[in-house]
């Protein structure tokens, strides 16, 4: 080598490691000791101020939002001495090692960032101290999400992808390849283990749950002729001996304004997957030929089996239904017996009429506490809603609430913690437009907390980054499988097909008829038969004046069964029906949960009579019987024992029936409130 290529190479080498040696044996940058203070928080992006992070979370790295031409930024707790760390570009990129060491040494504490900017003039600013809490409580370690490009017909690099939470390692689960439009979806883990799991994929000739277990990766196909359509939203028991999904016919479709998406479910039910039979089952409880069923959820004791339940209010016809802004879910759920595979009648835990908004996406806390879920003005898809808000429910008492930390977009797709104390959500507050992840740490109240978006190494990163994340899911640790191993059983061509079998009845059931059609079959038409209606309905008032309570009952249901689910006529029947439930002297007739069903249908369909009144005079007609329905419903909550509920809705009822000059019912509904507040529900005389 001649002496001249060998000065060319050595000497930048030297310089290089000259400038490197000089930065490391310079003093750390400290923070500046004469600055103005400015009486006002900094603006930083992401917004992590007031926020509660778990201890275990990667760096919070953040870019500042003023104006300078030098940064710093000091971050300490109430232990240790801190770090600084500066910029000239406003990127505040945190060290690991610093970080991860002042968290521990700080749980349960606050934790504190300090921001100095310096003008062109030389001088320095000191902004207000921007405090965060740590939690004591780390979250679970690793995270899945899907991530979707702003596309709505191609599913091309649609993937799963899993995240450690206490660092930016983010790894794909499974990916569609480009030219497959295969979407993946609904992936699942047995009590956030991900040992066990499943997640289902659609396509061309490919809708499939694929079962990882052990290591190994089957395709299975849940398809039959009870339930015909793919599966979704996936939900272990947690025996992890078998799973509910819904089996769900979906139409997309576009408005002309605001949110051009739009989703429906045409037909959905739920069904119970057995996973050493390879087998299928549900009954009319889960699987209502008349009703929608969707987003299935076990408790942590594998005793029940919640999901949302919602009437059909159209007939068979092709297209997207106008009535798709009608459809309001309500929460039920069912007993379960894992050691006979039965299960009790179905519930209605919170109906949709007494919120008035659609109930969607309910999980329950691993220690059975609280039931988090969200709701919006309709439907069963609320990531393209910006009404869909996250609610909390107290499963001691029912006392259900918004959070607070509700943004004015779509909050959604929601998880636990295996402790019960982090709820992760996707949420499009940021733009409109993106889905995001967001940690919210909840206390043992229910109280959820400001939450802290999902850290990314670049500081810019949400400015650019233009893909959804949506479904987040908490797991203990990484997934093992290989996503090779996955690709290879969605791509197979062999497929476990699943048996259906009908679920046995539950002891003294009636069995009269047990055997269910399939979830295929095309609904019977109803033929609304008004005179019929309205001929039960005077022979069930005639009955109830004379005493004959149950053989009134029989009379009402035979007047509702003649007219169509969303036949405005019912409205009546529903309410004396639900009025007897409520309130009856007989304990053999009363039925609270039913009287809630009936009372918030009955109240929905009023609703309907008086947006969609011809004249004024229907209206006026339709809004004179809207008190004597809150009332209905709040005699029901009140034979539920939820007797807040029914006091806040009765006060109501009382002022609508003065408005509308009906003082001898208000004066009624007084006397009602007053047992109310004592915790003592309703009892009617057999004449009243």
């Amino acid at each position: 080598m001649s002496h001249r290529r060998r000065f060319c190479i050595f000497v930048p080498l030297a310089v290089t490691v000259a400038i490197a040696v000089y930065c490391c044996l310079l003093p750390p940058a400290g923070v500046p000791q004469e600055y103005v203070d400015i009486a006002r928080a900094p603006s930083i992006d992401p917004d992590y101020a007031g926020c509660t992070i778990p201890p275990n979370i990667a760096p919070l790295n953040f870019v500042v939002g003023e104006t300078g031409v030098e940064y710093r930024v000091r971050v300490y707790g109430g232990k240790g001495e801190g770090f600084v760390i500066s910029s000239r570009s406003g990127r505040i990129a945190i060290p690991m090692d610093k970080w991860k060491a002042m968290l521990e040494l700080n749980r349960g504490g606050d934790l504190h960032f300090d921001v100095y900017t310096m003008g062109r003039q030389g001088r320095w600013r000191r902004f207000s101290t921007i405090t965060n809490s740590i939690a004591r409580e780390d979250v679970d370690s690793h995270l899945v999400y899907r991530r979707l490009k702003p596309v709505h017909t191609i599913y091309t690099n649609m993937g799963t992808y899993q995240r450690d939470v206490s660092t930016y390692r983010e790894s794909p689960v499974l990916l569609s390849d480009p030219g497959s439009r295969r979407c993946v979806n609904c992936h699942t883990f047995v009590n956030n283990n991900p040992d066990t799991m499943c997640l289902h994929v659609r396509g061309p000739g490919k809708a499939a749950m694929i079962l990882a277990k052990n290591g190994n990766a089957t395709k299975i196909n849940t398809r039959t002729d009870f339930n015909a359509r793919p599966a979704s939203y996936t939900a272990w028991h947690p025996s992890g001996r078998l799973a509910a999904f819904a089996s769900i016919g979906v139409i997309q479709f576009h408005h002309a304004v605001g949110n051009s998406r739009g989703v429906m479910d045409l037909a959905s039910d739920v069904c119970l997957y057995i996973v050493d039979s390879n087998r299928v089952t549900s009954n009319r409880e889960m699987a209502d030929p008349d009703r929608l069923e969707t987003f299935p959820t076990w408790s942590p004791d594998g005793k029940h089996l919640y999901f949302c339940s919602a009437e059909r209010v159209w007939d068979d016809r092709p297209g997207v239904p106008s009535e798709y802004h009608q459809i309001r879910y309500d929460l039920a759920r069912v007993s379960y017996d894992p050691a006979t595979g039965q299960c009790g009648k179905r519930q209605t835990i919170l109906s949709s009429g007494e919120t008035g908004l659609s109930i969607n996406e309910p999980r329950i806390s691993p220690d059975g506490r609280f039931l988090l879920f969200c709701m919006a003005r309709h439907g069963s898809f609320p990531v393209f809603l910006k009404s869909s808000d996250l609610y909390m429910m107290d499963l001691e008492t029912r006392r259900y609430w918004r959070l607070d930390i509700n943004s004015d977009q779509s909050d959604s797709w929601h998880c636990w913690s295996t402790n019960s104390r982090w709820i992760v959500f996707a949420s499009k507050r940021r733009d409109g437009l993106f889905g995001r992840v967001y940690f919210s740490y909840v206390d043992p109240q229910g109280k959820a907390r400001k939450p802290v978006l999902l850290p990314q190494r670049d500081p810019e990163f949400y400015g650019t980054f233009i893909e959804n994340f949506n479904a987040p899911e908490l797991i203990t640790k990484p997934i093992s499988i290989k996503q090779m191993a996955l690709a290879r059983a969605v791509e197979s061509s062999g497929q476990a097909d699943a048996a259906f079998v009908p679920m046995p009845p539950a002891p003294g059931a009636d069995t009269r008829g047990r055997q269910e059609p399939p979830a295929t079959q095309p609904r019977k038409a109803v033929k609304n038969d008004l005179k019929e209606a309205q001929r039960y309905y005077r022979l069930a008032r005639g009955l109830a004046r004379q005493g004959e309570t149950g053989q009134a009952v029989e009379q009402y249901r035979l007047s509702i069964e003649c007219l169509s689910r969303s036949h405005a006529a019912n409205v009546p029947a529903l309410r004396e029906l639900a009025w007897i439930y409520a309130t009856d002297p007989s304990e053999k007739l009363r039925n609270g949960q039913e009287a809630v069903s009936l009372a918030a249908r009955a109240r929905g369909l009023a609703a309907l009579q008086i947006k969609y009144a011809r004249s004024d005079r229907a209206r006026k007609h339709a809004k004179a019987a809207v008190p004597q329905l809150h009332d209905t419903l709040a005699v029901a909550l009140a034979e539920c024992g939820r007797f807040d509920n029914a006091a806040k809705l009765a006060l109501e009822a009382e002022k609508l029936a003065l408005d509308e000059g009906q003082i001898e019912l208000a004066v009624k509904i007084r006397a009602r409130v007053e047992l109310y507040l004592v915790g003592k529900p309703y009892r009617s005389s057999r004449r009243e």
